[in-house]
């Protein structure tokens, strides 16, 4: 299970997209953190649970007192011992420092770090609050964290309608050279502007993952790009996508804890609108928000859609209708499908037709390097031999 802790509303950037929007400020006490934390044990044996992964979210997380971070972690690992608790951080990489390294690896905890691609792509969007870019900072700072041994990947937003240079972003891929997740914008919160171009952003995502694909075939890349890896996975194994937004999973595996104590099914949205917030922890208890009623309607969309809108889609498998948040920021309604359906089916075509082409003609071609190398060692020994 993943608890998704929204520290704060706060964040030291000023990202034109922002699913935050322009909000009052809001800080997590210790004293709503522990009690929600307190609570976890009964959830977990509610449902026959071990793992409990925790995932410091904002805002900008790092904003919150290194002093807080201590002492909610100690207090976790106190509470839930006995469970497997993990940590991890979503970031945008601006603040971390030395005493910030050190708690990270005396926790452990794995960083996300939210770069867009290339030094021109990511300083339109993703600014100080002077205006001034933050993609240099951020680098120096993934630098600094894989030196040190800090698992770290990148969390790129796909928001511009306008050309991107797909080759710079693959430069940029191999250079940090670590796993990297690729996400179309949501229109929500400063990027609600966004929803009238938002299906020609989605096929410039598209167009941006199936060159990257491409590319670390040609390349025989190990680096891990998400959703391609989920999408082939998928494909190959006839398992559903692990990736929520693709699962219809929503409300079963994440829980959200916001600032003021609200609960909520998802860490991309605010609690502004409290139609979809279960409750707060302070009034309710965690088995109950999760078994709530508001709970049972988000979850009741997976057979409305199913028995309706997506009845005879044969890419139901990989798409569950896709994301709620994207349904509810597209249409105002959780019973609707994927804002980008049409685009979506368009991509899962390419993996199933080109994409496992590329995919085998690359198998090939890297076992006939496998034979020529095999070709070329057992000549050179027996070279030696001949010597000998």
């Amino acid at each position: 299970m993943q608890f998704i802790i929204k520290v704060t509303s706060a964040c030291n950037l000023s990202c034109t997209y922002c699913s935050e929007g322009i909000r009052t400020l809001e800080y997590l006490s210790l004293h709503t953190y522990k009690h929600f934390i307190q609570q976890i044990p009964s959830l977990l044996q509610k449902l026959g649970q071990q793992r409990a992964d925790i995932i410091w979210h904002g805002g900008e997380p790092l904003i919150i007192s290194k002093d807080w971070i201590k002492e909610a972690i100690e207090f976790t690992n106190s509470t839930l011992d006995g469970f497997d608790v993990s940590y991890a951080m979503q970031t945008n990489g601006t603040l971390i420092d030395d005493e910030w390294i050190k708690i990270f690896k005396m926790y452990s905890i794995s960083l996300g770090i939210s770069l867009d691609g290339y030094l021109e792509l990511h300083d339109q969007y993703r600014v100080n609050k002077d205006g001034s870019g933050s993609f240099e900072t951020i680098v120096q700072n993934i630098y600094r964290l894989k030196n040190e041994n800090i698992p770290v990947s990148l969390l790129m937003v796909v928001n511009s309608d306008k050309s991107i240079d797909y080759e710079k972003v693959w430069h940029t891929i191999c250079e940090l050279g670590v796993s990297l997740k690729i996400q179309p914008v949501v229109p929500i919160g400063k990027a609600d502007y966004q929803l009238a171009k938002s299906v020609v952003i989605y096929n410039n995502y598209a167009n941006l993952i199936k060159y990257l694909y491409t590319q670390s075939l040609e390349h025989d890349s190990n680096i891990v790009i998400q959703p391609i890896a989920q999408i082939m996975s998928s494909i190959l194994s006839g398992e559903e996508i692990k990736e929520c937004a693709y699962s219809g999973s929503c409300t079963y595996n994440i829980i959200t804890l916001y600032p003021n104590g609200d609960v909520g099914f998802c860490g991309r949205m605010s609690n502004e609108d409290e139609t979809f917030i279960y409750g707060n922890i302070h009034k309710f208890d965690l088995v109950s928000l999760y078994n709530s009623d508001v709970v049972d309607k988000i979850r009741a969309r997976q057979v409305i859609l199913r028995d309706g809108v997506c009845k005879d889609c044969d890419i139901w498998e990989y798409c569950h209708g896709g994301c709620t948040i994207d349904a509810i920021a597209s249409n105002g309604d959780i019973n609707t499908k994927y804002h980008y359906c049409e685009s979506y089916k368009n991509l899962i075509d390419y993996f199933m037709t080109d994409g496992l082409r590329a995919l085998k003609d690359a198998l090939i071609s890297r076992k006939r390097r496998y034979r020529m190398l095999m070709e070329e060692k057992k000549k050179l020994l027996k070279g030696l031999n001949d010597e000998r």
